[in-house]
């Protein structure tokens, strides 16, 4: 089973905040609304704003259908089994099928892994949302609603990614690598001595590909993140890019930036595992 973290299913990307991902907030307005005691309305004004008849009886019957599911999600909790999401795969990664289930969650708690399935879909809904809801007729109080409700999430999202690299490439050209990575994100690093990596049948060894045992593990947090499907696994374009950049100017044993905050969380578990003598040096 794949599991991904919350951030990288709602991290603005190339397109900033996309079309789904303004329709997973929706499903969180409406779960706080609820919950609070009062009615969920987003789904169905925005089915309004697409041209659709939703008379009473259209309404109320949505609105049952939210209302039962917020309720087995209360009741039941999330069974990772019964509760996977759909991603689609192309040209980036949205959710398919889900938007309910993680608007909910962000309700609970801003971080958390959801078990995904990818699958092939036309690729609607990669598109700068905040464009996509103007055209379509949303008030502009109203986005700014939801602009409110996603920094609510946003600020309470992990979003820092974690790197190492050879502590000789590092320490001679750590300027340049800062200047490199200033667009990305803000970095810090942690100085870690002696890592000790398996010499076979590791997946870490393979990726990591430093020439000897003293690293620089960084972390940057990011402030966009577009990701992508290739042979089964994710991907970012913005840390292809840098890494292909970091090939040219230090050849290909500099080390590895991890693709997305989930990878990121396997690497630091790995790190711990492996690193001796760590010491701060931020």
């Amino acid at each position: 089973m794949k599991f991904l973290h919350s951030s990288d299913i709602m991290l603005p990307g190339y397109f900033g905040i996309h079309t789904i991902q303004f329709q997973v907030i929706m499903r969180y307005i409406d779960a706080k609304l609820y919950t609070g005691g009062g009615k969920p309305i987003w789904e169905i004004l925005f089915l309004k704003l697409h041209g659709r008849e939703v008379d009473a009886a259209s309404e109320k019957c949505l609105q049952d259908d939210f209302i039962y599911f917020i309720d087995r999600m209360k009741q039941n909790g999330f069974h990772p089994e019964l509760s996977k999401i759909e991603l689609a795969e192309q040209p980036i990664l949205w959710i398919f099928n889900g938007t309910h289930r993680v608007g909910y969650l962000f309700t609970q708690i801003p971080n958390f892994f959801i078990p995904v399935n990818f699958v092939p879909a036309a690729p609607w809904g990669i598109t700068n949302g905040a464009t996509y809801l103007r055209s379509i007729g949303l008030p502009e109080d109203m986005l700014n609603e939801l602009l409110r409700a996603y920094n609510e999430i946003y600020s309470k999202m992990r979003r820092t990614i974690t790197g190492v690299m050879d502590s000789k490439i590092f320490n001679e050209n750590s300027a340049k690598i800062a200047e490199e990575l200033g667009a990305f994100g803000k970095m810090f690093f942690l100085d870690a001595k002696n890592i000790s990596l398996p010499k076979n049948n590791d997946m870490w060894r393979d990726k990591l590909s430093i020439s000897g045992n003293n690293a620089t593990v960084i972390f940057m947090n990011i402030n966009r993140e577009t990701l992508y499907i290739k042979d089964g696994e994710i991907y970012s374009y913005e840390v292809d890019g840098i890494s292909n950049h970091f090939n040219e100017l230090f050849g290909k044993n500099w080390g590895y930036i991890s693709h997305t905050i989930t990878e990121s969380i396997m690497l630091e578990e790995y790190l711990n595992k492996t690193c001796v003598d760590k010491k701060n040096n931020e």
